[in-house]
């Protein structure tokens, strides 16, 4: 048996503007992983029966990868599904990293970058029609990137980013991308300026990092919610959350994803070295998680690395 994993991904903006060749900045979220376990098997590839009926398309997904026979797929996953945080991404590249595993034990070559994100866009299709590449290029990389992509080329550079936390605050609600994405499109005439304005904001938010301005940023993420609010692609749920989060104290909140449903996340302090390496919450990130559980709702701490420039 193989076993493999791959990280989650929160976007920090440009959803839904990075279809449309728009810059977005996405974040790895390497405490939270889909884990998956390759074994032989004496019979057609694929999901391991009891968990075949979780969702049609993994077996999809699993199809376009796999051998056709021969190899069986379990995993587990410490990310929410329909999230917005990256399940089928990290699936997907958790997947291709235990079979290059078996391709490295069979002495064939190492796969190179090409290879996985070709591989992974087969995968992710099955879940998101027409996928941007944003999440399994994240959780790949597992680094903070820049990307952008249209018709002739894809910029995927990883990014320096200062060191803070955010609150993830689930709605408890599945999202769709392939839906919202297909929503926004649907309305794309009285879309455009809204879609123009969030890449701009995609650019003023890369220089907030760069300039280590987290109250910068969070004002930036407030802005972009409400661009988000005005596609169509937020939820009563996700604004009450983010609105609660903002009247305790986050320096900026917004959905992250491509919405419907899902997580928000709230910006708070760049935590202290004694905070990052345990489970002490400080004040103003324990109010705000109290309002959200009081609210019923799920909440938890993510902590950003610092993170150099290549």
């Amino acid at each position: 048996m193989i076993e493999a994993s791959a990280p989650g991904k929160l976007i920090l903006t440009g959803e839904h503007s990075v279809v449309y060749g728009f810059p977005a900045i996405a974040l790895p979220v390497r405490s939270m992983r889909v884990f998956v376990e390759l074994y032989l098997q004496d019979q057609k590839s694929g999901l391991c029966s009891e968990q075949s009926t979780i969702d049609h398309r993994l077996s999809l997904a699993l199809e376009q990868v796999l051998p056709p026979y021969g190899f069986g797929v379990r995993f587990r996953s410490q990310i929410p599904i329909g999230a917005g945080m990256g399940s089928s991404g990290a699936l997907s590249i958790a997947t291709l990293r235990a079979l290059e595993q078996w391709d490295l034990a069979q002495n064939k070559p190492k796969w190179t970058r090409s290879k996985f994100l070709e591989l992974a866009h087969k995968m992710e299709s099955v879940f998101h029609g027409q996928p941007s590449g944003l999440d399994h290029t994240v959780s790949y990389l597992e680094s903070a990137i820049y990307f952008q992509k249209n018709k002739d080329s894809t910029l995927l550079n990883p990014i320096a980013t200062p060191q803070f936390s955010l609150v993830v605050m689930d709605t408890g609600l599945m999202g769709n991308t392939a839906v919202q994405v297909a929503k926004v499109a649907r309305n794309w005439p009285n879309n455009t300026a809204l879609i123009q304005q969030i890449g701009q904001i995609s650019e003023q938010i890369h220089n907030a990092l760069k300039q280590n301005d987290l109250l910068q940023l969070g004002s930036l993420l407030n802005d972009n919610h409400s661009c988000l609010t005005q596609l169509g692609v937020s939820t009563p749920q996700l604004d009450l959350l983010v609105e609660t989060a903002l009247n305790n104290g986050a320096l900026g909140a917004k959905l992250a994803g491509s919405g419907g449903g899902g997580v928000a996340f709230a910006l708070v302090n760049k935590p202290s070295s004694s905070e990052q390496n345990s489970n002490v919450i400080d004040s103003k990130t324990e109010k705000i998680m109290s309002a959200i559980h009081d609210l019923g709702y799920k909440a938890f701490v993510v902590h950003i690395d610092a993170q150099t420039q290549p």
